[in-house]
């Protein structure tokens, strides 16, 4: 059986050329002082899995994605801020990417005190992702089988608040952990994780579906192995694919102006403090821009933001945006979520 990637239907070196051209130029423009720099990513693969029980299945994969990083180095501070999509953007698209990239970097180079205390937090998708990191964790078949989840007695009932659900998407064509097909020759399908708040469902591969006696969600990865990197080990982890929350019904801009004092968070590049797999969670202000009267003014640095993921999306969660945009973590489709009393030390 033979699927082919529907992502890119051709992989256009030229347009990746002219892409790069187009973004040097504009941020060179736009940001003088700063340094641009980025890359564009071609690629095509066919990768064919074989079993004993007579599986063959083969796979064409195209890809074409490309990233940009403007820095700016002062005294005591460099200004780091990176942007990236999965996918070659239209002209429409593309504008819209540089425009945000151009507003973050004029936004980031004021830089304002807040005072430690509990704020309301404005949470772009690119944060959540990492926030959620925790929830993956504790998803996995393997530390529910062990015990180390705090979900493990916990499907069928409440763990989030009723506004989300969350379905991981191995077959949506226009996310980045698009895989038809499962390492261990399983044909994927969308898993529903969390149903308006509900715990629905772990995430386990064929071993630890049998030991759950769960339904198998066909999350089973299997990396390549030392000696031949096209060689897939005999080593299996368990691995969510593209993840998909539903959206609310409160517009970006009416969230952020109804912000008096609070913060917007961009990027947390390090959530990884305190107890995660139980779902404490910490990370850096690492692109964070304190919000007064609905207005950004100016960055917060050297400062973090914690408390725990199942307080935060739930009785904390104050709002969802309608609005889901793309963003750099590509496996990723998610609205905006402002959160009440989030902790900044």
């Amino acid at each position: 059986m033979t699927y082919a990637d529907p992502r890119v239907t051709d992989v256009d070196p030229i347009r990746g050329r002219e892409l790069a051209e187009t973004v040097i130029e504009r941020l060179r423009a736009d940001l003088p002082d700063w340094s641009v720099s980025g890359g564009v990513t071609l690629g095509r693969a066919v990768n064919r899995l074989v079993t004993s029980r007579g599986i063959d299945h083969l796979t064409e994969e195209r890809g074409a994605s490309f990233y940009i990083q403007v820095t700016l180095p002062r005294e005591g501070d460099i200004l780091d801020l990176f942007m990236g999509r999965s996918s070659f953007p239209d002209d429409t698209t593309l504008d819209e990417i540089l425009n945000e990239l151009v507003w973050r970097a004029r936004q980031a180079e004021t830089v304002t005190e807040m005072s430690p205390g509990k704020y309301p937090v404005l949470l772009h998708p690119m944060a959540l992702a990492s926030f959620l990191d925790a929830f993956e964790q504790a998803l996995n078949g393997r530390a529910v089988y062990e015990g180390l989840s705090p979900l493990k007695d916990r499907l069928g009932e409440t763990v989030f608040n009723p506004w989300i659900s969350i379905t991981d998407d191995p077959t949506d064509p226009t996310l980045s952990g698009y895989n038809p097909l499962g390492d261990e020759g399983t044909v994927a399908s969308p898993v529903t994780l969390v149903d308006r708040g509900v715990l629905k469902s772990f995430l386990t591969d064929l071993d630890y579906s049998h030991r759950l006696n769960q339904p198998h969600t066909g999350h089973g990865s299997r990396f390549p192995g030392s000696l031949d990197e096209s060689v897939p080990s005999g080593e299996a982890s368990i691995d969510s694919s593209s993840w998909i929350l539903a959206p609310g019904d409160t517009a970006l801009n009416d969230m952020m102006s109804g912000i008096e004092d609070g913060i917007y968070l961009l990027a947390s590049w390090d959530v990884w403090s305190g107890n995660l797999i139980g779902g404490d969670v910490s990370g850096s202000t690492h692109l964070a821009f304190r919000i007064k009267n609905g207005q950004p003014a100016g960055r917060i640095k050297d400062m973090r933001v914690s408390g725990n993921l199942y307080d935060l999306l739930g009785k904390q969660l104050l709002a969802l945006s309608r609005e889901r945009p793309q963003t750099s973590a590509s496996a990723l489709r998610a609205p905006f979520c402002l959160i009440d009393g989030v902790t900044l030390a």
